[in-house]
C-alpha cells in the first residue's frame, strides 16, 4: 500500500472513510455512530452515498473536519479547540433516546435514529440539559 503525505490528495469518500475510521473496525465505527455495520460497509464499498446527517455523525464520531469528509479539501484532523459538537450532551441524548425505546420496547431504523439524535441536539444545544419528557414526545412522533 503507498503511504500518502498530504490528505488533500484522497480523492474518493471511501478512502476518505478509511482514513477517518483508522485501525477500528468497520463494526465497531458504525456502533459509535449510530450508523449499522451495513451502511458504513456499502460507503466502504462505494455503493451508497450517505446522507447529510450520516456524514455529520461520521465526522463527529473520527473527529475529523465535515468539509475534508465530504470534498477531500483543507486538514483531516480538526484543529484543537474546534469542536464540531458538545459531546457530552449529544452522548446524554442518545441515551436517553434508548433508554426510552428499551422501556417502551420500540425499534427504529438506524437512519431514523440519527435523524432523531440530531434533532433533539438541535432541540437542547442552548438548553442546560435534556428534557427527557421532549425526548419521549419525540420519539412518540417517530417510532
Amino acid at each position: 500500500m503507498d503511504w500518502v503525505d498530504d490528505a488533500d490528495t484522497i480523492d474518493s469518500f471511501p478512502d476518505r472513510l478509511k482514513m477517518a475510521i483508522g485501525a477500528k473496525s468497520a463494526r465497531s465505527f458504525a456502533m459509535q455512530s449510530g450508523l449499522s455495520p451495513t451502511v458504513i460497509h456499502q460507503y466502504l464499498a462505494g455503493k451508497s452515498e450517505p446522507t447529510r446527517l450520516a456524514l455529520i455523525a461520521i465526522a463527529s464520531t473520527a473527529e475529523v473536519n465535515l468539509e475534508w469528509l465530504i470534498t477531500g479539501n483543507g486538514a483531516m484532523l480538526k484543529e484543537k479547540g474546534s469542536v464540531l459538537i458538545n459531546r457530552e450532551m449529544y452522548d446524554g441524548i442518545i441515551e436517553a433516546v434508548e433508554e426510552y425505546l428499551a422501556e417502551d420496547g420500540l425499534e427504529l431504523l438506524p437512519s431514523k435514529k440519527i435523524e432523531t439524535y440530531h434533532y433533539l441536539f438541535d432541540l437542547f444545544k442552548d438548553q442546560p440539559g435534556i428534557n427527557k419528557m421532549q425526548v419521549g414526545k419525540t420519539l412518540r412522533l417517530v417510532a
